[in-house]
Parts: C-alpha cells; sequence; structure tokens
C-alpha cells in the first residue's frame, strides 16, 4: 500500500508561506517525528493528512505530496486520492469533532461514533424535538421576513440616491437595479471601490452636469527659424568688414590677385614705399585699396537688414501666439490648465523680451559693423519658451479636445463611479444583513430538514445505536490505562455517558481530559471495519495535552502498543518531554525506518513563515532542549548585526528558559530567577538588564508566537551576549563545552 514520501510543495496554507522540499531533507520513512513550538504549523500539516482523510482539500494555494508509488497528489486530487491511500488523523480539529458537553446539571460527555444505553430516552427526546424544531423554525422565519424587509429598505433607499445624484428620471432605476449592483460586488464579478472624497464626487457631479464643450485650437509654431534666426545672428554679429571697391581691380582678376598679395607684402614688410617701382605709397591709394578688399561690407548690411527683417515677423508671429480662455476648457481641467497657462505666458513675456534685446544688438551692428558683438547674442539654450512650453499648454487642450470626443463616454463612466460609489457605501451594511438572511434561510433550511429527518428516524435511530454502542467498562478499563489511574470514569446514565471523578459527579472536564478521551476513541477507530490498519497511515498531532508528567508516560505506552503495526505513523509535539519519549521508542527501531524533522520559523516584514528540516542534532542527540536553547543564543549573540530584527521574535522566551534550565542547576533551590540572579557574581549592570528584560518581555514557558515591537527585538542579542557572559561567568567549563557543541554541530 502507498506511503507519503514527500510533501513537495505548501503555497500560503497559514504558517507555510512558500515551502519546498529541499534536496537535503530525506524522505519520510515508516515511522517520523516532527518537533515544533507552538504556531509552528503542525496541525497545518496534520490538517494537509486529514484533507486526505476525508476528501477535502486544504485551504492554500498549494499542496503537492508524493507517494511510494512515485505518484503525486495535489489539491484537485483530494476528493479521490490514490487507490490503496487510507488516512487515519488526530488533532485539535478531530477533538473539537469528537467531544461536546451537553446541556444538563451534570453534562454528560459524548463522543461521536459511541452512544450509550439511552435508546429509549433518546426516542422521546427526538419526539419532544419535533416540537421544538417547529417553534424554532416559525422564529427564524419571522426573522427572516424582517431581514427582507431592511434589505429591501437599504436597497430602495440606494437607488433613490443613485436617481437624485444622476438626475434620472421616474422608475428608471429601481431597488432591485441597486440590489444587483451589490450582489455583483460580492460575489466578485464587480469590484468595491474606495468610497470617493467630497472634491472628487463634486468632480465628478459637474462632469455629469457639464454640458458638451467646442474643440478648440492647438497652438501652432515651429521654433525651427529662431533656432536658425539665432545662429545667423550670432554669425552676422561676429563678421568684421571694408567698405570700398575698386571696379577696375573687381573687372580683372589677375590683376586683383597680384595687388593683393602685393599689398599683403607691403604691410607684412612694414613698407611705405613700392618694392616694384621705388615710389612713395599714397596713403589715399592705401585707404581705396582696403576699402576694396571689404566689400562684403554691403553684404553684412544686407545680411543685419534681413535678420531684422525676420526678427520682426518672428516678434509678431510670438505677440500672436495665444492659448484659449480657460473658461472654454472643461472645469475638471481647469487647475492643470491654469499651471500651463501662467507659464506658457510668463515664458512668452520673457522671450519676446529677448527677441527685443537682440533687435537692439542687430541693429548696433547695423551701425557699427567693424565690432564684433557676436558674445552680447543671447544663448537659444538658455530660453525657457520653446517647443516643450507649447506642447505642454498643447497637452491639456488636447485632454479636452479628446474630452468633447468622448464627453457621452466620459459623462457615463462618471455616472457609473457615482453609482458605484453609493453601493460601496451600503455594500458593508448589505453583507451583514445579506449575511444574516442567509443564515436564517440555511437555518430554516436545517431545521425543516432535521425536523423531516426526526419524523423518519426513530426506526433508524434505533438500529444505529445499537450498532455503535460501546460497554461503559471497556471506556474505563482504556482511560485508566491510558492515564495511569482510575480517577476519570463513565457510568451509563439516561441519554449518555456521566463521568465520574473520584467517584463524584463530574461537572467539567479539564483540557487534558477531553484531550484524552477524544484520542482513546481516535486509538478505538483504528480498528474500525472501514480502516485497513496494517495498510494505513497514521497521524496524530500532540494528542498529550495538558496531561502531568506520570500521566504522559502511560499515554505515550498506550499510544505505541496502539499505532505501532500501522504502515506509517506520523507523531507531531510541541512538548519535550512527549518527544524525548518518541526518540527513546524509535532507537530500538530500524534506523531505515525512522526519521526524525523538526518544525523551523522565520518572520520578516511580510511575516512569518515555517519550513520543514531535518531535526536539530543537539534535539536529537540530548535529552533535553537545553543544548538547542543555547545554540539559538549563541547563534543570535554572535549574528553579524545585518539581518532582519524580526527573525528574533522568538528570543525573550528562549532567553528566559535557558537562564531558568542554568540558574536552576548552578543555584539549586525554589527561588525564583531574581533572586538566584542576585546570588551569581556577575557585572551588575548587565544582571539588572538581563532581569529587567525577562520580566518585561517573556511571560511564558513556551515558546510561543509574540507578536514583539522593534525596541524589544532590537535589545534581545545583546541580552543574549550577556546571558553568555553570565554563563561563561560562573561555569566557564560548562560554558566552552556547550559552545563546542554548537560549533561541532554548526
Amino acid at each position: 500500500m502507498p506511503r507519503v514520501t514527500k510533501i513537495l510543495g505548501i503555497r500560503n496554507f497559514g504558517v507555510f508561506r512558500d515551502f519546498d522540499w529541499g534536496g537535503g531533507l530525506p524522505e519520510f520513512k515508516r515511522y517520523n517525528v516532527i518537533y515544533g513550538w507552538n504556531w509552528s504549523g503542525k496541525t497545518l500539516l496534520s490538517r494537509i493528512f486529514a484533507g486526505l482523510q476525508n476528501g477535502k482539500p486544504p485551504s492554500a494555494d498549494k499542496v503537492v505530496l508524493e507517494l511510494s508509488t512515485g505518484e503525486k497528489i495535489g489539491l484537485g486530487d483530494f476528493a479521490h486520492p490514490a487507490d490503496g491511500l487510507l488516512v487515519r488523523v488526530f488533532n485539535r480539529d478531530f477533538l473539537q469533532d469528537v467531544v461536546y458537553q451537553a446541556k444538563g446539571p451534570i453534562e454528560p460527555i459524548y463522543v461521536f461514533g459511541e452512544k450509550a444505553k439511552e435508546s429509549q430516552q433518546e426516542l422521546e427526546r427526538v419526539r419532544i424535538s419535533i416540537e421544538e424544531k417547529a417553534r424554532q423554525k416559525k422564529n427564524r422565519e419571522d426573522q427572516k421576513r424582517q431581514l427582507d424587509k431592511k434589505i429591501e429598505k437599504l436597497c430602495s433607499d440606494g437607488a433613490q440616491r443613485v436617481r437624485d445624484t444622476l438626475s434620472l428620471p421616474g422608475r428608471q432605476y429601481e431597488r432591485e437595479e441597486f440590489r444587483r449592483e451589490i450582489e455583483a460586488v460580492l460575489t466578485g464579478d464587480s469590484h468595491s471601490l474606495d468610497i470617493l472624497d467630497n472634491k472628487e464626487k463634486s468632480r465628478l457631479k459637474a462632469l455629469v452636469n457639464a454640458e458638451r464643450r467646442k474643440k478648440l485650437p492647438l497652438v501652432d509654431f515651429s521654433f525651427d527659424s529662431v533656432f536658425r534666426l539665432f545662429q545667423q545672428a550670432a554669425e552676422v554679429c561676429g563678421r568684421s568688414v571694408t567698405a570700398k571697391v575698386i571696379e577696375e581691380l573687381r573687372d580683372e582678376p589677375k590683376v586683383n590677385a597680384w595687388v593683393e598679395q602685393g599689398l599683403r607684402l607691403h604691410k607684412e614688410l612694414n613698407s611705405e614705399t613700392c618694392l616694384f617701382c621705388g615710389q612713395n605709397l599714397p596713403a589715399e591709394r592705401l585707404n581705396e585699396l582696403d576699402a576694396h578688399y571689404s566689400q562684403a561690407y554691403n553684404e553684412l548690411i544686407k545680411c543685419v537688414d534681413e535678420l531684422l527683417k525676420q526678427l520682426t515677423d518672428t516678434k509678431g508671429k510670438i505677440e500672436a501666439l495665444h492659448l484659449p480662455d480657460a473658461n472654454l476648457l472643461y472645469p475638471d481641467l481647469l487647475d492643470q490648465y491654469g499651471d500651463r497657462f501662467a507659464s506658457f505666458t510668463d515664458t512668452k513675456d520673457e522671450f519676446l523680451k529677448i527677441l527685443q534685446k537682440l533687435e537692439e544688438i542687430l541693429g548696433e551692428k547695423r551701425s557699427n559693423p567693424f565690432r564684433d558683438l557676436a558674445s552680447q547674442v543671447p544663448s537659444i539654450s538658455s530660453i525657457s519658451f520653446n517647443s516643450g512650453t507649447i506642447a505642454s499648454a498643447n497637452a491639456v487642450i488636447q485632454q479636452h479636445n479628446n474630452k468633447v470626443d468622448n464627453h457621452d463616454a466620459e459623462v457615463d463612466q462618471a455616472k457609473e463611479r457615482l453609482k458605484l460609489d453609493i453601493v460601496s457605501e451600503k455594500v458593508q451594511e448589505y453583507r451583514q444583513l445579506k449575511g444574516d438572511l442567509d443564515k436564517a434561510e440555511e437555518d430554516i433550511r436545517q431545521l425543516q430538514d432535521e425536523h423531516g429527518r426526526l419524523n423518519r428516524g426513530c426506526k433508524d435511530l434505533e438500529r444505529d445505536l445499537l450498532e455503535h454502542r460501546r460497554p461503559a467498562e471497556e471506556l474505563n478499563r482504556d482511560l485508566a490505562s491510558y492515564l495511569g489511574h482510575a480517577e476519570i470514569t463513565f457510568e451509563v446514565e439516561e441519554t449518555g455517558y456521566r463521568l465520574v471523578r473520584n467517584g463524584e459527579p463530574a461537572e467539567s472536564l479539564s483540557e487534558g481530559e477531553k484531550t484524552s478521551i477524544a484520542f482513546l476513541y481516535f486509538l478505538k477507530s483504528l480498528t474500525d471495519k472501514d480502516f485497513d490498519f496494517a495498510n494505513g497511515i497514521v497521524v496524530i498531532d500532540d494528542p498529550i495535552s495538558s496531561l502531568d508528567s506520570t500521566s504522559l508516560y502511560h499515554a505515550f505506552g498506550f499510544m505505541k502498543t496502539r499505532v505501532k503495526d500501522a504502515s506509517q505513523v506520523f507523531i507531531l509535539t510541541h512538548n519535550f518531554l512527549f518527544f524525548r519519549q518518541v526518540k527513546d521508542w524509535f532507537r530500538y527501531l530500524p534506523r531505515s525506518d525512522v526519521e526524525y524533522y523538526m518544525l523551523e520559523v522565520r518572520k520578516s516584514n511580510s511575516g512569518r513563515s515555517s519550513r520543514l528540516v531535518k531535526l536539530d542534532p543537539l534535539l536529537k542527540d540530548y535529552e533535553s532542549e537545553y543544548h538547542y536553547l543555547f545554540s539559538l543564543v549563541y547563534e543570535a549573540a554572535n549574528a553579524s548585526g545585518s539581518g532582519e530584527l524580526s527573525q528574533y521574535y522568538y528570543l525573550p522566551n528562549v532567553i528566559r528558559r535557558l537562564l531558568e534550565a542554568f540558574l536552576e542547576f548552578k543555584v539549586p533551590g525554589r527561588e525564583s530567577i531574581h533572586k538566584r540572579l542576585e546570588t551569581v557574581d556577575f557585572d551588575p549592570s548587565k544582571k539588572d538588564r538581563i532581569r529587567r528584560f525577562c520580566d518585561t518581555h517573556s511571560h511564558t514557558r513556551v515558546i510561543d508566537e509574540l507578536e514583539q515591537d522593534p525596541v524589544i527585538l532590537g535589545e534581545a542579542p545583546r541580552v543574549a551576549k550577556d546571558v553568555l557572559d553570565l554563563m561563561q561567568s560562573v561555569d566557564k567549563d560548562h560554558f566552552c563545552g556547550m559552545k563546542g557543541l554548537v560549533d561541532q554541530n554548526a
């Protein structure tokens, strides 16, 4: 028959956020023990196996098991697991299903599947219950009618608000439409939205009531000619020219080139006489020649005039650029448009001033063409008014134009959003009323079904009672064997078992007694005809809750005898004494048949996350938790400090447990931890910090889930180091020995 060899993966199932079976984790064997502190996920694991038993997958995003046959079982396979896969699970859910207290002065305990000698009395109770169920059904029907009226009023009021808000005429939007809207949210067909603030409501209402606006023209201007204008202005303002042309030289290129070369040579030699004929060079002639070779003068003047003309044209175009009046836009765009409008106007005015400045510079250049004014021409890159300014304003205008095109669609969207806002406001109230109504309807159906079942079930009850009844003597014998004493016994009385403690009726049961009775029933159920024990899987989660140490030993022996022959056994526990008993049992079993695991929990900003790992050697090889607690404190005290504080959430109680164990050994007696600390010769300030930490942040002897704040968690590693320093100071040999064990198992 198949066994479970691995849990390949678990996603988002309680504390198992993202677990995958690691490569170094050994497969499950025939006998398996899983040790974990409270809230580490033991019961969740047992519920996965319970899902295989009852055919109901756990409420997780992913669970995948692997069987010894190689077959894999996912969430969709739980309803029809592999052939021959038989599972029985004991956990807290089983306890709640098995043991309950009936009303009455004695409050007898009923164990499902076990019925006592109350058959005749039960039949009478059924007849009385028929009348009681009819009365209860009538009451619930009255309550249902009241809930129906409240829901109808809520939907009517909501529909009226929608009509008023959207100005809908007549009966255009009625109660049932409003109800369908809410139902769509509750069923997930529609999303519940955040409640709108008043500003957004006003905006949407204004949009609904707004008339369709006209489209507005976009601002159309290209800055390419402006860029060229500034580039040309800088180039022209940097030119230097002369003024007069000699006609004969202009008409004779060869002579012109010869004279030009000669003029340059005379200037280089600083000669006032002609080097060709030896005569003096007239100053007037030299000036004529200079003027001739500055023929670009006119061209420069022409360029300046052309630039001034272009500049005048550009100024006119810029001055003509205007944005549409803000009042022409849709109201919801005004804030955005106002910012763009102001930026457009300010930068445009600034740009016009720059153009005016450029005009002045060009005018000066025209008056004095020989002066280099290029450095005074503004850089185009420093001008804020550019294509981006226009594009930014156009973007809002385009939004307006789009809204004009989509006016009807946007109005419809606004209406829908306002309607959903009203619906969202009423969802919570409707959900509560609908939940109450559904509960009333379900109760009515159940009462109706039960009423009919009671009428039909008298004869069936008699047969079932005889089949499932178990003698009280057998239960008493098993309970005494399980607990190691006979203080609690069963007595058959009327409709069930009466529990007697030390010869007196027991008015209530402790949690340990409830667990014991439920576990006895579970062990007995392993022999049922519908469970092949020798080929089945037995899963047991903490069967010794609240038992004292003596009863625990008896309970373990009783359990071991009843489950040892199963095909596969899983035992989960947080109780180290019970865990030690299981370890001792496993030591006498073939090594290939046993495996040891533990549940390791880490905490991050996203929450706690648990995973199944191999049992720490310090827990496996030693007879107490002391070694393992020491390793946790040692690890925290020597951490680099770069990790998240949340990983230390377990430290406060671990530190206290370790310190108590150490001081109980070093300072014998019944004194409190405070008095024991006082007797230890150690740094007073550190002792005081340890004492305050233990008093403030640790209140239990059980390592459990604690919601610690960052201040507490930040202090824990330092206190851990203080505790280790104290242990080393008090008993250095002991400390070094423990440190060696930790380093050896690192």
